[in-house]
C-alpha cells in the first residue's frame, strides 16, 4: 500500500490509540511518499477473545516508492478478508 509519512515523529499505535511506541523522527529530507508491506500469521487463532499473550504476529516493512494501487499477494486468514476495504477506507480519510 501507498502512503505519505511527513516530518516529524514516527510511531505505530493500537487501533485504540491508548498505546504507542515511538519508532524515531522523520527529517523533512526522508518524508514523503512511501509503500508498505504488512505481513500478519495467526490472525484467526484468537480473533475476537482477550488472552494474556497474542498468538498473532506481524512484519511491517516500508520502503521510498511512488504511489501505486494496492495490491494483496497472499490472504489465507479470514479476519484478514477485510483489508482491501479498510484499506480504502484509511486512503479516502486522508
Amino acid at each position: 500500500m501507498s502512503l505519505v509519512i511527513p516530518e516529524g515523529k514516527v510511531y505505530f499505535n493500537q487501533p485504540t490509540g491508548a498505546d504507542t511506541h515511538e519508532v524515531g523522527f522523520m527529517s523533512a529530507a526522508e518524508a514523503g511518499s512511501y509503500r508498505a508491506r504488512l505481513h500478519a500469521v495467526g490472525r484467526d487463532l484468537d480473533y475476537d477473545i482477550v488472552v494474556e499473550e497474542s498468538k498473532e504476529r506481524h512484519l511491517v516493512q516500508f520502503w521510498k516508492a511512488p504511489p501505486a494501487n494496492t495490491i494483496v499477494l497472499a490472504n489465507a486468514s479470514s479476519v484478514g478478508k477485510s483489508l482491501p476495504r479498510f484499506v480504502a477506507m484509511w486512503q479516502s480519510n486522508l
